[in-house]
């Protein structure tokens, strides 16, 4: 349910907005959409709907395993000084 006039009268409030997803129906799970920006071309999704599909997750798994193997490389105790 959009809540945008509890903003104006809580301006200090975080304010989060609560809809029915598009596949909360019979047969399907129940699924809520909860964000904090609004609804609609308020939410955060199509806020930032370009940064979402531009998202480069591939990258990120390579870089966290490149931190991962730095990180076990010092920590290697049968290293002999």
């Amino acid at each position: 349910m959009p809540c945008y006039f509890l903003k104006e009268l809580f301006p200090n409030a975080l304010i989060i907005h609560q809809m029915p997803g598009v596949f909360s129906r019979a047969p399907a799970a129940n699924y809520i959409t909860l964000d904090p920006n609004g609804l609609y071309k308020d939410s955060l999704f199509y806020n930032y709907s370009e940064d979402i599909k531009n998202y480069n997750q591939l990258n990120i798994a390579t870089t966290f395993l490149t931190k991962r193997e730095e990180f076990f490389l010092k920590l290697n105790f049968l290293k002999r000084k």
